[in-house]
Protein backbone atom coordinates (compact mmCIF):
# COMPACT_ATOMS: atom_id res chain seq x y z
CA UNK A 1 0.00 0.00 0.00
CA UNK A 2 1.18 3.48 -0.73
CA UNK A 3 0.28 6.30 1.66
CA UNK A 4 -3.38 5.40 2.11
CA UNK A 5 -3.71 4.34 -1.52
CA UNK A 6 -5.43 0.96 -1.79
CA UNK A 7 -3.52 -0.05 -4.89
CA UNK A 8 -0.71 -2.56 -5.11
CA UNK A 9 2.77 -1.24 -5.96
CA UNK A 10 5.48 -2.59 -8.17
CA UNK A 11 8.63 -2.81 -6.03
CA UNK A 12 11.02 -0.14 -7.20
CA UNK A 13 14.32 -1.99 -7.01
CA UNK A 14 13.48 -5.69 -7.42
CA UNK A 15 11.07 -5.69 -10.34
CA UNK A 16 8.72 -7.80 -8.24
CA UNK A 17 5.12 -6.96 -7.52
CA UNK A 18 3.84 -6.72 -4.00
CA UNK A 19 0.33 -8.06 -3.78
CA UNK A 20 -1.84 -7.00 -0.57
CA UNK A 21 -9.65 -19.46 -34.90
CA UNK A 22 -10.65 -20.84 -37.84
CA UNK A 23 -12.66 -23.85 -36.70
CA UNK A 24 -16.29 -23.35 -35.74
CA UNK A 25 -17.66 -24.88 -32.55
CA UNK A 26 -20.88 -26.85 -32.76
CA UNK A 27 -23.00 -25.81 -29.77
CA UNK A 28 -22.57 -23.87 -26.56
CA UNK A 29 -23.29 -24.57 -22.91
CA UNK A 30 -23.51 -21.49 -20.70
CA UNK A 31 -21.95 -21.40 -17.24
CA UNK A 32 -22.77 -18.51 -14.93
CA UNK A 33 -19.99 -17.27 -12.65
CA UNK A 34 -21.07 -14.40 -10.43
CA UNK A 35 -21.74 -11.43 -12.70
CA UNK A 36 -20.66 -12.96 -16.00
CA UNK A 37 -21.54 -15.94 -18.10
CA UNK A 38 -19.02 -18.01 -19.99
CA UNK A 39 -19.99 -20.20 -22.89
CA UNK A 40 -18.30 -23.48 -23.68
CA UNK A 41 -18.45 -24.99 -27.14
CA UNK A 42 -18.96 -28.68 -27.65
CA UNK A 43 -15.80 -30.65 -28.33
CA UNK A 44 -15.42 -32.84 -31.46
CA UNK A 45 -16.91 -36.32 -31.48
CA UNK A 46 -15.00 -39.44 -30.45
CA UNK A 47 -14.43 -40.42 -34.10
CA UNK A 48 -12.18 -37.37 -34.50
CA UNK A 49 -10.24 -38.33 -31.39
CA UNK A 50 -9.19 -41.89 -32.21
CA UNK A 51 -5.75 -43.53 -32.13
CA UNK A 52 -3.94 -44.18 -35.39
CA UNK A 53 -4.14 -47.83 -36.45
CA UNK A 54 -0.47 -47.58 -37.54
CA UNK A 55 1.28 -46.51 -34.34
CA UNK A 56 -1.45 -46.14 -31.70
CA UNK A 57 -0.77 -42.42 -31.27
CA UNK A 58 -3.45 -39.72 -31.35
CA UNK A 59 -3.11 -37.13 -34.14
CA UNK A 60 -4.90 -33.83 -34.66
CA UNK A 61 -7.29 -34.04 -37.63
CA UNK A 62 -7.71 -30.29 -38.17
CA UNK A 63 -6.43 -29.33 -41.63
CA UNK A 64 -5.11 -25.97 -40.44
CA UNK A 65 -3.04 -27.61 -37.69
CA UNK A 66 0.69 -26.97 -37.87
CA UNK A 67 1.31 -29.48 -35.08
CA UNK A 68 1.95 -32.86 -36.68
CA UNK A 69 3.27 -34.79 -33.70
CA UNK A 70 1.36 -37.71 -32.25
CA UNK A 71 0.13 -37.79 -28.66
CA UNK A 72 0.47 -40.91 -26.53
CA UNK A 73 -2.60 -40.08 -24.44
CA UNK A 74 -6.09 -39.16 -25.60
CA UNK A 75 -6.28 -36.39 -22.97
CA UNK A 76 -3.16 -34.76 -24.48
CA UNK A 77 -4.83 -34.59 -27.90
CA UNK A 78 -8.07 -33.32 -26.35
CA UNK A 79 -6.16 -30.48 -24.67
CA UNK A 80 -4.44 -29.67 -27.98
CA UNK A 81 -7.76 -29.66 -29.88
CA UNK A 82 -9.07 -27.00 -27.48
CA UNK A 83 -6.54 -24.61 -29.08
CA UNK A 84 -8.43 -24.99 -32.37
CA UNK A 85 -11.98 -25.00 -31.03
CA UNK A 86 -11.40 -22.27 -28.40
CA UNK A 87 -14.41 -23.58 -26.52
CA UNK A 88 -14.62 -20.99 -23.74
CA UNK A 89 -16.16 -17.69 -24.86
CA UNK A 90 -16.37 -14.30 -23.18
CA UNK A 91 -20.00 -13.19 -22.90
CA UNK A 92 -19.05 -9.52 -23.34
CA UNK A 93 -16.93 -9.59 -26.51
CA UNK A 94 -15.66 -11.97 -29.23
CA UNK A 95 -12.69 -13.18 -27.13
CA UNK A 96 -12.39 -16.96 -26.88
CA UNK A 97 -9.80 -19.24 -25.28
CA UNK A 98 -8.93 -22.88 -24.81
CA UNK A 99 -9.43 -22.78 -21.03
CA UNK A 100 -11.76 -21.00 -18.62
CA UNK A 101 -8.85 -19.59 -16.59
CA UNK A 102 -7.74 -17.65 -19.69
CA UNK A 103 -11.20 -16.12 -20.16
CA UNK A 104 -11.31 -15.26 -16.43
CA UNK A 105 -7.97 -13.43 -16.81
CA UNK A 106 -9.32 -11.64 -19.90
CA UNK A 107 -12.49 -10.53 -18.06
CA UNK A 108 -10.41 -9.15 -15.17
CA UNK A 109 -8.25 -7.13 -17.58
CA UNK A 110 -10.77 -6.04 -20.22
CA UNK A 111 -14.12 -5.88 -18.43
CA UNK A 112 -13.32 -4.39 -15.04
CA UNK A 113 -16.91 -3.55 -14.02
CA UNK A 114 -18.01 -7.10 -14.74
CA UNK A 115 -14.95 -8.55 -13.00
CA UNK A 116 -15.70 -6.54 -9.86
CA UNK A 117 -19.32 -7.75 -9.90
CA UNK A 118 -18.01 -11.31 -10.11
CA UNK A 119 -14.91 -11.33 -7.90
CA UNK A 120 -15.24 -8.14 -5.84
CA UNK A 121 -13.12 -4.97 -5.88
CA UNK A 122 -9.95 -5.22 -7.94
CA UNK A 123 -6.87 -3.39 -6.67
CA UNK A 124 -4.87 -1.83 -9.49
CA UNK A 125 -1.17 -2.63 -9.57
CA UNK A 126 0.92 0.55 -9.74
CA UNK A 127 4.45 1.02 -10.96
CA UNK A 128 6.31 2.51 -7.99
CA UNK A 129 8.32 4.79 -10.29
CA UNK A 130 5.81 6.23 -12.75
CA UNK A 131 2.48 5.26 -11.12
CA UNK A 132 1.17 3.63 -14.30
CA UNK A 133 -1.76 1.30 -13.49
CA UNK A 134 -2.01 -2.34 -14.50
CA UNK A 135 -4.68 -4.98 -14.03
CA UNK A 136 -2.22 -7.87 -14.31
CA UNK A 137 0.95 -8.43 -12.29
CA UNK A 138 2.86 -9.92 -15.23
CA UNK A 139 2.21 -6.81 -17.33
CA UNK A 140 3.40 -4.58 -14.47
CA UNK A 141 6.59 -6.62 -14.15
CA UNK A 142 7.21 -6.50 -17.91
CA UNK A 143 6.65 -2.71 -17.89
CA UNK A 144 9.08 -2.26 -15.00
CA UNK A 145 11.80 -4.34 -16.66
CA UNK A 146 11.47 -2.70 -20.08
CA UNK A 147 10.92 0.92 -18.99
CA UNK A 148 12.87 1.34 -15.76
CA UNK A 149 15.67 -1.26 -15.54
CA UNK A 150 18.86 -0.37 -17.38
Amino acid sequence: MNGGDSSTNLASNSGAVNNTNNDEPATHDAETKGGWESEEAEMPSEEVIAPSPHDGLYYCQYVICQQRKGYALKCQLTKHIRTHVLPVKCSECPYAAAEKKDVDRHVKAAHRRLAEQTWGPMEPILCALCKKEFTRRDNAQKHYKTKHVR
